[in-house]
């Protein structure tokens, strides 16, 4: 039976390099972990570790507590069975070793959020999880734009098995007929360092999502963020109303004779673009106001319908002057709106107002413009 068992061990070490006995940091971590892997795993090579320590050169290991894997203080036969059966038979977890078992805890939910267009918020169409670890048993969790209910109670049951963290939020209590977005934090303490498979359920995905999964090697990096894009309810809405500014004014405008570059002196126009998540801007080329602008703009968004009022203030010169003015409208949903600009100068109802639909779904950017032949237009 010996000359029959030598041979087949002997194929299962074949090209494994046993680690010298020294100490290692996964000597705090992970039972099973024998060839003291830096990422935490266990898999055939610590098979052909272990039995190589047992059977054959009876080489020391590297870290005697990972591989006390049945509970009896002595490295035997018996925890040769446990990682066999973790590996091929019934796949049962390994416990931890030189600390307590990991676990997680929920420590806050802040909601329902609202977007600005602040570049330092996280866009509301990203779902995102942000990690840090301390490098010594601590990982904490942002889970940055988490979907659920807007009233109800949320608890997570948090599991580490292996190398795997399982995050399962359920609510509770009263529903209402509305989602939001929250930032959720979470923290899971006596994590030793090693590659993990995160796995965050979400209530408010819908077929076709991406799950929330993916891989964090925290012996490599302590920190990091995964996101994925969702462009449906509740992600991708902004719940701020709509609003508008004026940003910035450059004029009174000149046009040398001859130059074909930019917009005609008697073509009073609005350009537009939409960057797909919430932000309109708007240029009026060759707005007419007094060449000595005290100006104000009245910016009302009702539904679908968008006014731009410019206003003259006293105090102004004997001449007119063409300018192009910049607008911002934030918080602006996909869709189409009517934009009206209601100009001191332009004569209605002779002449065509700067009145025009846009569909910023299908045209996120353009012009529109009419032909005006009257001082301050036209005028070269």
């Amino acid at each position: 039976m010996k000359k029959m068992l030598v041979p087949m061990l002997t194929l299962l070490i074949a090209a494994v390099c046993v680690l010298p006995l020294q100490a290692q940091d996964c000597c705090v971590g992970r039972t099973g972990n024998t060839d003291c892997d830096p990422t935490q795993a266990v898999d055939g090579s610590d098979l052909s570790v272990l039995i190589d320590h047992l059977f054959i050169n009876l080489t020391p290991l590297c870290c005697e507590e990972e591989a006390e894997m049945d509970g009896l203080p002595e490295i035997s036969g018996g925890d040769l069975s446990v990682l066999i059966n973790h590996l091929f038979i019934t796949y049962d977890s390994l416990p931890f070793c030189g600390t307590a078992s990991p676990s997680g805890s929920f420590l806050s939910r802040v909601g329902c959020k609202e977007f600005t267009q602040s570049k330092d918020d996280t866009p509301s169409n990203q779902d995102c999880i942000k990690y840090d670890y301390d490098g010594v048993g601590t990982l904490s969790f942002s889970h940055i734009n988490a979907g659920f209910n807007c009233c109800t109670d949320v608890a997570f049951d948090i599991t580490i098995e292996d190398n795997l963290i399982n995050i399962v939020p359920a609510e509770s209590g009263e529903f209402c007929y509305c989602l939001c977005l929250f930032d959720v934090e979470l923290e899971i303490v006596n994590l030793p360092p090693g590659e993990y498979t995160i796995a965050v359920t979400e209530p408010c995905l819908i077929e076709g999502d991406e799950p929330m999964v993916f891989t964090a090697d925290l012996s490599e990096a302590t920190t990091g963020e995964y996101c994925l894009l969702r462009e449906h309810y509740p992600w991708n809405v902004l719940t701020n109303s709509p609003s508008g500014s004026m940003t910035g004014i450059t004029g009174c405008k000149s046009f040398p004779p001859g130059e074909k570059d930019g917009t005609p002196p008697d073509q009073d126009c609005i350009e537009w673009n939409f960057n797909g998540s919430g932000l309109l801007e708007l240029k009026h080329v060759n707005a007419g106001f007094n060449c000595c602008p005290e100006l104000d703009f009245v910016i009302t968004i009702e539904g679908d319908v968008i006014t731009i009022e410019e206003i003259e203030i006293e105090g102004l010169c004997d001449c007119l002057c063409l300018f192009d003015i910049d607008f911002e409208i934030v918080n602006v949903t996909p869709g189409m709106y009517q934009i009206v600009v209601i100009e001191p100068y332009a004569q209605y109802p002779d002449e065509d107002p700067l009145e025009f639909m846009i569909d910023l779904t299908s045209t996120p950017a353009g012009s529109y413009c009419v032909q005006r032949g009257h001082y301050p237009w036209g005028q070269q």
